[in-house]
């Protein structure tokens, strides 16, 4: 049996969500309109297939217990809120400053959710 450490296996699980918050880097107002437009939209598109992913999946460990295995006790809320934690920084961060960047440049039908609704979205996934 092969053992991972913490921190190899939160790296390769945040992977996905690094690559949702580095495919905003680059968008300012100044922004071609319409590559704006696409990347908010694949932004969102790729936001959904990672919660549908999360909600077909559950964190679990090795007892349950709160040795540190995983999935239930007081481990496994640790586990889960420091992910949660991580993806919230790391994809938060980064939507807070695309859309600052974008300064209002395009409307609700792309910026579809302000900060705070995106924070509570990214929540949502580890319930």
């Amino acid at each position: 049996m092969v053992f991972l450490s913490f921190s190899v296996l939160l790296a390769a699980y945040l992977q996905p969500f690094v690559d949702l918050a580095r495919s905003l880097d680059g968008l300012t107002a100044s922004s071609a309109r319409q590559a704006a437009k696409d990347t908010l939209t694949r932004f969102f598109d790729t936001l959904d297939a990672l919660q549908g992913t999360h909600a077909g999946c559950r964190l679990v460990g090795g007892s349950g217990g709160s040795d540190g295995g995983g999935g239930g006790g007081a481990a496994g809320a640790e586990v889960r809120e420091k992910m949660r934690d991580e993806v919230k920084r790391t994809v938060g961060v980064a939507y807070a400053a695309a859309v600052g960047r974008l300064k209002g440049s395009l409307g609700p039908k792309y910026v579809r959710l302000t900060d705070a609704e995106l924070g509570a979205r990214l929540d949502s996934f580890y319930r």
